[in-house]
C-alpha cells in the first residue's frame, strides 16, 4: 500500500514576481493558484495527508482557502522558517507517523496532472526517491562571472527538474538532519547522500509561478480549457 504525505511549500516571498500579493493568492479562473494546487492533491487517491507550509502572516488566509475549497486530507498548516530548506524540514516533520512517502511540492505549481503525480509518487515507491522533470529545450551553455561562455553541455543529458520530488520518508528525513550545505532543492539534499534519483518525464505545463511572465501564460493555459479547469461555479 502506498501512503504519501504531500508537504505543499508556499512560505516563500516571490521576490522575482513583484507587487505586495503572493503570488500563491493570485487569481486563476476565479480561485487561487493555491487552491489549484491543493486540489490537484486532494484529487490524488495516492495522497493520504497534505502539510501545507505557509508564512506566518498568511496562515489564516491559507486556511480560510483549505476550507472553503473543501481540502479534506489537510492535517495541517505550519509555519515556514527563512529558508526553503527550514520550511521543507518544519513541513516533514508534521507529516503523520503512518507516513512512508513524502512528495515535496511548490505551492506556486498548479498544473501538476494527476497521470504525472501518480507516476512519480509510483516510482518513488520502487527507487525510493524520484522526481518529475523535462527535457531542455534550448541549447544551455555554462558561462564565467563576466557572462563568457565556458562550454556548451550536450543537451541530451539535461533536465530542467520540477515538483513534486517525492522520497521515503525516513531518507528526505535523514537527508535534512544530516547534510548542512545550502541548496536549492530536496533531490540535492538526497543527491549529497549518495543516493540515485529517478526522473520520471513529466509535463511543460507543470510550471512553476515566478515572475509576471509566467502568470500570463497560466491564465492562458486556464482559459485554454485544458488545465486548472476548475472554477467557483463548478464547486
Amino acid at each position: 500500500m502506498i501512503d504519501c504525505t504531500a508537504i505543499i511549500v508556499a512560505g516563500g516571498e516571490g521576490k522575482r514576481m513583484g507587487g505586495t500579493k503572493n503570488k500563491i493568492f493570485l487569481d486563476l479562473n476565479g480561485i487561487p493558484v493555491l487552491a489549484h494546487t491543493l486540489l490537484a492533491f486532494e484529487n490524488c487517491p495516492l495522497i493520504k495527508e497534505i502539510v501545507l507550509v505557509s508564512r506566518k502572516e498568511e496562515r489564516a488566509q491559507c486556511a480560510d482557502i483549505t476550507r472553503f475549497y473543501g481540502i479534506s486530507k489537510i492535517s495541517s498548516i505550519v509555519p515556514g522558517g527563512d529558508q526553503r530548506q527550514r520550511s521543507v524540514y518544519n513541513g516533514l516533520k508534521a507529516a503523520g507517523s503512518h507516513t512512508k512517502l513524502a512528495a515535496i511540492h511548490d505551492a506556486a505549481r498548479p498544473f501538476v496532472s494527476q497521470e504525472d503525480l501518480s507516476a512519480v509518487i509510483r516510482k518513488a515507491n520502487q527507487t525510493k526517491a524520484a522526481t518529475l522533470g523535462v527535457r531542455t529545450k534550448d541549447t544551455i551553455k555554462i558561462c564565467s562571472r563576466d557572462q563568457v561562455v565556458m562550454s556548451t553541455p550536450v543537451r541530451d543529458q539535461l533536465w530542467v527538474i520540477q515538483t513534486p520530488q517525492v522520497f521515503e520518508y525516513p531518507l528526505i528525513m535523514r537527508a535534512h538532519e544530516t547534510v548542512t550545505a545550502p541548496v536549492t532543492d530536496d533531490c540535492s539534499l538526497v543527491e549529497a547522500m549518495g543516493v540515485p534519483i529517478t526522473v520520471v518525464e513529466g509535463s511543460y505545463s507543470n510550471l512553476k509561478l515566478t515572475t509576471p511572465e509566467d502568470v500570463i501564460f497560466a491564465s492562458a493555459l486556464v482559459k485554454s480549457g485544458l488545465f486548472g479547469s476548475v472554477s467557483r461555479e463548478t464547486l
